[in-house]
């Protein structure tokens, strides 16, 4: 060091080699601060992004967890036509309704039958001649475990047969979490749901019981359980793994844990997303954790999340961080050498600085591409919401480039679809005044015409000359919004054909009540 200030002072002077160090010194001071400032804004989205994971996440599956449930009122409304249901009108309802297409993790729907003890060879019968499921009947039909009760709550309608027939003729009284959940659904005739055990097909899972009845009305008579049988392997790869979850969570990214009630342990465990690794609280990265709870029909699960490793270091925030840390220490260097050159020699100078110019030019290069080939859009706008900054990308999203969002004072207001433009005026508002990111869904309107649903997420606002911004990112979201709407319609065309049929139903019950009483009239 000594050596290079000799070479330094003799070349140029004291004086200036002091001045050289202090510009660089200001410079590398300078870098440093605004790297720790990238690294503090990447800490700041990632934590946004495990917040809104988690939420999505626990709202998801509780939501498609009670919707699983809550099917079986449709099929308990079968038994309360006050009409005969036969095997294969049990099997129609399954089928004409899509029920397994509809709610995906169900593995069946089940019928178990209330069954006096004095009935019971009666019943057998029944079963064993019925053959509207299969032309030989069930010859072979039989109720187990064996065993003297007073009454037996057997399984007689299983849809599809061939994943429960294992279990046709179970007696679920016989078993006493079977039994003490069934009274639990009884007593609140709503759905009840069993913690995990060994389903009699021998695979872990759940179940769930409603109580069903012979008709309607104050005198209907409870005619046994209507019930969906739940494979925890199956059920949560459709609820989770091909659900519509964020994809930090499918992925990886965030490990998720699901304990069943309220304590985390090995015994209680239910899903891991990582199974070959510990707790995710004891693994989390940058200390991002958090515990949810949700209920299930009458039970309560835990449902446990943390940050990884992949989910710290992702690939945009690594680049900016590392952009800014090369990239200023990179200008230093520039600095240190122009000033040095512009001392010594002025052609020296020109040289030097074409040359890290050109370094310069190949890293904003490299930078560039890096942000283009992100999907979504990144843009900053100012307190007036004009746009100071946005990714070329845009026009891959709204036909327009960068420059005439830039030109465009009013880009917002012609952007926005009409019926959304007040809630991103109040959501602008919000950002500013109140310090609330922005998070909204809207539909904007591309340079062809045609609409295009855009989900927009910003940061906290920060300051700089003077100047209030905040950034954020856009992203496209109109192939998810074209798959809900697609769901309602055919859930909703679905719900028509119900109605149809049970309207042909009913029809078909006051028809033959009119024939019998025909008959009687004549008879008279």
């Amino acid at each position: 060091m000594a050596k290079i200030l000799g070479i330094l002072e003799w070349r140029i002077g004291w004086r200036r080699t002091a001045f050289l160090f202090i510009v660089a010194g200001v410079s590398l001071a300078t870098t440093f601060v605004a790297w720790r400032a990238t690294e503090r804004g990447i800490a700041g989205e990632m934590e946004r992004e495990f917040d809104f994971a988690v939420r999505e996440t626990t709202g998801t599956i509780e939501d498609r967890m009670n919707a699983l449930l809550d099917s079986l009122y449709g099929a308990r409304g079968v038994f309360e036509q006050g009409v005969p249901v036969r095997g294969a009108d049990w099997r129609d309802h399954v089928r004409n309704g899509k029920l397994l297409e509809r709610f995906p993790g169900v593995s069946s729907y089940t019928f178990l039958e209330r069954v006096p003890a004095e009935r019971l060879g009666s019943f057998v019968e029944g079963v064993r001649a019925d053959r509207t499921v299969r032309p030989e009947g069930f010859p072979k039909f039989t109720v187990f475990p064996a065993g003297n009760r007073s009454e037996y709550v057997v399984i007689k309608y299983v849809e599809p047969l061939e994943r429960g027939e294992l279990a046709f003729g179970f007696d679920a009284a016989s078993e006493e979490t079977r039994l003490k959940t069934m009274e639990q659904a009884l007593a609140g005739d709503a759905p009840a749901l069993t913690p995990e055990l060994q389903l009699v097909v021998g695979v872990p899972g759940f179940l769930a019981f409603l109580p069903a009845y012979g008709g309607s009305g104050p005198g209907r008579e409870h005619a046994g359980f209507v019930m969906i049988a739940l494979r925890t392997r199956e059920l949560f790869q459709k609820v989770i793994m091909e659900g519509p979850l964020p994809e930090s969570v499918k992925s990886g990214d965030i490990d998720l844990e699901i304990f069943e009630g309220r304590t985390s342990s090995a015994t209680t465990l239910l899903y891991d997303s990582k199974p070959d690794e510990v707790r995710a609280l004891e693994t989390a990265a940058a200390g991002l954790t958090a515990t949810r709870e949700i209920v299930i029909g009458d039970r309560t699960w835990t449902l446990s999340f943390a940050d990884s490793p992949e989910l710290a270091a992702t690939l945009l925030g690594r680049a900016m961080s590392v952009i800014v840390l090369f990239g200023g220490i990179l200008f230093s260097i520039l600095v240190f050498g122009v000033l040095y050159a512009n001392f010594t020699s002025r052609a020296r100078a020109l040289a030097l600085a074409e040359r890290m110019t050109g370094e310069l030019r190949r890293s904003e290069e490299q930078y560039r591409s890096l942000v283009e080939r992100v999907p979504n859009v990144i843009w900053t706008i100012d307190e007036n919401t004009r746009v100071r900054f946005i990714t070329p990308n845009v026009e891959r999203l709204i036909g327009m480039g960068p420059d005439a969002v830039y030109a465009d004072p009013q880009f917002w207001r012609n952007l926005v679809h009409p019926d959304a433009a007040e809630a991103l005026s109040r959501a602008f508002r919000e950002l500013f005044e109140n310090n609330i990111p922005l998070d909204l869904e809207h539909r904007a309107k591309r340079k062809s015409g045609d609409w295009a649903w855009v989900h927009m997420r910003s940061g906290l606002p920060y300051k700089a000359g003077g100047v209030r911004y905040a950034d954020g990112i856009s992203e496209d979201v109109s192939g998810r919004k074209r798959t809900e709407e697609e769901l309602m319609r055919r859930t909703k065309d679905l719900e028509e054909m119900n109605k149809v049929l049970v309207g042909r139903e009913l029809k078909m019950v006051e028809l033959k009540e009119e024939n019998k009483e025909l008959k009687k009239q004549r008879g008279g």
